[in-house]
């Protein structure tokens, strides 16, 4: 049986999701702004897979800097430590992030912007 594919422009446009942002450099809401859905499944009646790709701009609800997104979720790729065994979506942020202490880094900003707010 042949493959079913689908591509869908916008699917995921306007829902928030949060992300590392680069400038603010802490997770931050972040709004999809633009999105292209391909998904493709495949069934013989007694085995079937399915994936889907997500590439996403999305905006920073802080600072306003645009990123890329990509997620992918794959009906193999399975979390067996859950309880219903459920598939996992894997997310990369472009230009790619680097590890931080985001803890630190956001109190370190919170810190800044309360020290010019009040003139410190």
């Amino acid at each position: 049986m042949e493959p079913h594919s689908q591509l869908t422009m916008n699917k995921n446009a306007k829902i928030k999701v949060d992300a590392l942002c680069m400038n603010c450099k802490c997770p931050t809401k972040h709004i999809i702004l633009v999105s292209a859905d391909f998904e493709e499944n495949w069934s013989d009646g007694c085995n079937s897979w399915a994936y889907i790709i997500s590439h996403q701009i999305i905006q920073c609800q802080g600072c306003e800097t645009i990123s890329l997104r990509m997620t992918t979720w794959n009906s193999e790729d399975v979390d067996f430590s859950e309880p219903d065994d459920v598939a996992v979506e894997r997310v990369k942020l472009y230009p790619k992030r680097f590890k931080i202490s985001s803890q630190k880094a956001c109190l370190q900003k919170i810190l800044v912007k309360l020290y010019i707010k009040l003139g410190c």
